[in-house]
């Protein structure tokens, strides 16, 4: 169980049917896993462990490589004539760790103290990529290349922890300049070293484990290669736990043949405990001697070298169903980015025939605005021409006034109809012959209005 999820984390994944091949992914901040690193264990190398550090993707990409070899002893039988004691297997005190890319190598030191307790020791050189030169001699020349070596270096320890109420792991720590024993320390100086990484899950049966970076701390390690130093961290902590909390036959590749083999007995342990190197047989065993009926000459053998034969990167399941979960979103992306396009599409042609609605709309009113101005002008100039070609009105027999009654009120008169004048009851007439515009009737009398003047009304006797 990983200390914290928010915190980058390798997960350590075997596979199934090939043990010997691992899968990390990497998570961080909860994400989905995400495989990164395959790391490649040569099951068929005797006496050697061999492993190596492809891209998970991309399987022609070597990151790194550790080769290690461990030191076989053949102990002598205590009494003459007895079997021989099965030799004894001696860890290797230390082992290269190649970088490719820029190339370089990291040795990892197991160191035994009884008072600090055992620890892993590797250091990187804080510049790892040198200042570019126009001279093709000193890109070529050995000198340029081994430059890096005087230059200063950040060292780094991996330790064990727990182990009896807790879990085993291992904790890797940048060492602070004052707790290397490099010369006189001064007061104040002891410094705390700085937590890089851990490793939890050694000795796990199925392999299973979990590398975390302290990636908070990594703002205080004055390395320039950060990939190369996640590459050693990771490649270091699993060689670490393969080799001195597996099982070593298994790790090693060691069998019966190889532990009884005298190439592969290089050294020797006296009875009182000392270590010598024994006289062997040479590796090439000498040509062999013709006999009197062999007709060909003598013929060499050679001891074949037995070539490495990796195992093929099969993605392991977890991967597959990565890679077929990515393949899904990335095809629902694609429709859910073609429908919003389709939608997009459709809003612009919908405003459009909007907006063009609006201006054949606001053209029609317009439209329909100076049609009744023009209108009103019309009608004003019409009118105004009828006016100015119509002849004046002129008083006379032309025309007849309304009669005045004595009923009140005008009365309309009617065109072609004689208006005759009316008599009064006292015998007086009103109106005039003629065309005269009417009568009126007067005082008390009988008397007619001739030429606007009353006169007397004449006796029907006389």
């Amino acid at each position: 169980m990983p200390l914290d999820d928010g915190l980058p984390i390798f997960h350590l994944t075997p596979q199934p049917r090939e043990p010997h091949i691992t899968t990390l992914t990497f998570t961080v901040n909860g994400s989905q896993p995400t495989a990164s690193y395959t790391k490649t264990r040569a099951p068929d190398v005797d006496a050697t462990y061999s492993t190596t550090l492809h891209d998970a993707f991309v399987p022609d990409i070597l990151y790194a490589t550790v080769i290690a070899t461990p030191e076989i002893v053949q102990q002598q039988s205590s009494s003459p004539g007895s079997p021989p004691p099965p030799a004894k297997v001696l860890l290797p005190k230390e082992f290269p760790l190649q970088l490719f890319n820029p190339d370089s190598t990291v040795i990892v030191t197991y160191n035994y103290s009884t008072f600090r307790g055992n620890f892993w020791e590797f250091s990187l050189p804080k510049t790892s990529f040198l200042s570019p030169t126009a001279s093709r001699l000193d890109a070529a020349s050995a000198a340029h290349l081994n430059a890096l070596s005087h230059l200063p270096r950040a060292t780094f320890r991996w330790r064990k922890e727990g182990g009896v109420l807790s879990k085993s792991m291992l904790r890797c720590s940048l060492v602070s300049p004052a707790n290397l024993g490099n010369g006189p320390k001064k007061a104040g100086a002891n410094e705390p070293d700085i937590p890089i990484a851990t490793f939890e899950g050694l000795g796990d049966k199925k392999g299973m484990g979990d590398i975390t970076i302290y990636q908070s701390n990594l703002k205080r390690v004055e390395v320039e290669d950060l990939k190369g130093l996640e590459v050693v961290l990771v490649l270091s902590a699993m060689a670490i736990g393969d080799m001195w909390f597996c099982p070593t036959s298994l790790m090693f590749n060691l069998t019966p043949a190889s532990t009884s083999s005298p190439a592969t007995a290089a050294t020797v342990a006296s009875p009182n405990g000392e270590r010598r190197r024994t006289s062997s047989a040479p590796s090439i065993p000498p040509p062999a001697i013709a006999t009197p009926t062999t007709q060909h000459p003598p013929h060499v053998t050679y001891p074949q070298t037995r070539r490495t034969s990796y195992p093929q990167h099969t993605p392991p399941p977890q991967q597959r169903d990565y890679q077929s979960r990515r393949a899904e979103e990335a095809a629902r992306r694609a429709a859910q980015l073609k429908k919003e396009e389709e939608a997009t599409l459709r809003m612009l042609a919908e405003e459009e025939a909007r907006e063009r609605q609006r201006r054949e709309i606001q053209v029609e009113r317009e439209t329909q605005r100076l049609r009744m101005v023009y209108e009103r002008e019309k009608a004003a100039v019409m009118q105004q021409q009828q006016q100015q070609q119509r002849p004046p009105v002129v008083g006379g027999g032309g025309g007849r006034l309304p009669a005045v009654g004595g009923g009140g009120g005008l009365k309309p008169i009617q065109e072609g109809k004689k208006v005759s004048s009316r008599k009064s009851f006292l015998g007086l007439r009103f109106g005039g012959s003629g065309g005269d515009a009417g009568a009126r009737t007067g005082g008390v009398g009988g008397g007619k209005v001739r030429g606007g003047k009353l006169s007397k009304k004449g006796s029907s006797m006389f």
